[in-house]
């Protein structure tokens, strides 16, 4: 993973569980670096936990037992030319260290900002797995005070990305934020691309291209959209067209008014796709197109029901939608031959015209329409082929179970 830390000071917090804390195996739990003489890792050894930091050439390293057994909330800071040069909290509180001088970086720095992360490996020794979870990585560009840390701790609950207040002191210093509580393929948390666990340039085909979901209560104006597929529209839509903005008692993103633009280039429309959408209107009899690119894909028609009007003879689905009620909706298609209308886990209506006329283009919500209602979303996911039935059970189950829909 590419990571940038900022040399002078930063943290790294994350839950472990390893499966032997004691045995004699060297197990690295990650490891960020920067050149040949610039790194710093965290293992266990032999029932110690152990922080290494290599600065410009030279190791300082913090030593600590543990007996543990579960899940562990473990903090490192990291600072150059300190007293404190290394520091390991487990859960809020500070270690007592196996020799408390040898952790001192007084007259050390490294040489130049650490610029990548191992996550359960090393790059300095890629010989030596994690044999156990993490449930949560979190890089931080300053050193966090003790304060902080206990707020990450959380009375042993764990700070999630969708929990945390913006006026939290560390806000403006997380670099990148995984909770690690949903399937990768989806996104989640707060990362860009370059920060991605699975390469923007995947190729799979089982890869959603895109995901755009709701964030934290007070980050508002705010939508993330994770593209899978190598366009390069990774982006952050901090100022969308029409100012749609985070929703807390819902979980949801509300659009009004005009179009919004949610990716800066196309989506990878190739004829075939498949497009789920969690989402509620406000006023069903109003006529909405919910998504589309160079032309309109998904429409309510003015009864809660669906139309697919990336087609030349659009058809309707016989089952509706009820006004400020989520649903998971979604439509599958393989290009001139067959395609579905799916509500809530069941497969509704086939498509009597299965061509797409539609050609690739940027994302856009609520496009052409200019509602006086509301549209809320939750999430919106889509690929360039068309899911079979047994995966797209799967998606139903998997947001159902994120979003509690029906």
């Amino acid at each position: 993973m590419s990571i940038t830390l900022p040399q002078a000071a930063f943290t790294i917090h994350t839950v472990v569980k390893l499966d032997d804390w004691s045995n004699a195996t060297s197990e690295t739990i990650w490891e960020c670096y920067g050149n040949f003489i610039n790194y710093v890792r965290l293992e266990k050894v032999s029932g110690t936990l152990k922080v290494t930091a290599l600065f410009n050439g030279t190791t300082r390293e913090a030593s600590t037992t543990i007996s543990y057994s579960g899940y562990y909330f473990i903090t490192c800071i990291i600072r150059e030319g300190s007293t404190d040069g290394i520091q390991v909290f487990v859960n809020d509180s500070e270690q007592s260290y196996d020799d408390v001088n040898n952790r001192d970086s007084t007259g050390l720095t490294f040489s130049g900002d650490l610029i990548g992360c191992y996550l359960g490996k090393g790059k300095s020794n890629p010989n030596n797995p994690l044999d156990g979870k993490i449930d949560q990585l979190i890089p931080f560009s300053k050193a966090l005070t003790s304060t902080e840390v206990s707020t990450l701790y959380n009375s042993g609950d764990g700070l999630q990305y969708k929990d945390l207040d913006s006026t939290e002191t560390f806000y403006g210093n997380i670099v990148a934020w995984y909770d690690f509580n949903r399937p990768d393929a989806f996104g989640q948390d707060y990362h860009t691309g370059g920060l991605d666990l699975t390469p923007v340039s995947i190729t799979s085909a089982n890869a959603v291209l895109g995901h755009i979901e709701g964030k934290a209560a007070g980050y508002d104006g705010v939508t993330k959209w994770l593209d899978r597929s190598g366009n390069g529209n990774d982006v952050n839509q901090s100022t969308l067209a029409d100012c749609p903005y985070f929703d807390a008692a819902t979980n949801s993103i509300i659009f009004t008014g005009t179009q919004n633009l949610v990716t800066s280039g196309n989506i990878g429309l190739t004829g075939d796709f498949t497009i789920f959408e969690v989402k509620a209107y406000s006023d069903v009899t109003e006529v909405v197109d919910t998504v589309g690119i160079n032309g309109n894909l998904i429409r309510n028609i003015g009864s809660g029901s669906e139309r697919n009007v990336w087609s030349a003879t659009p058809n309707n689905n016989s089952t509706t939608l009820v006004n400020n009620t989520f649903a998971i909706t979604a439509q599958n298609l393989e290009d001139g031959v067959s395609g579905n209308f799916w509500t809530n886990g069941v497969k509704d209506d086939a498509f009597s015209d299965t061509t797409m006329v539609r050609t690739d283009g940027p994302l856009k919500i609520n496009q052409d329409t200019g509602i006086v209602g509301e549209l809320r979303y939750k999430a919106v996911l889509y690929w360039n082929r068309k899911l079979t039935d047994s995966e797209m059970a799967t998606v139903f189950k998997y947001l159902n179970d994120l979003y509690g829909v029906y």
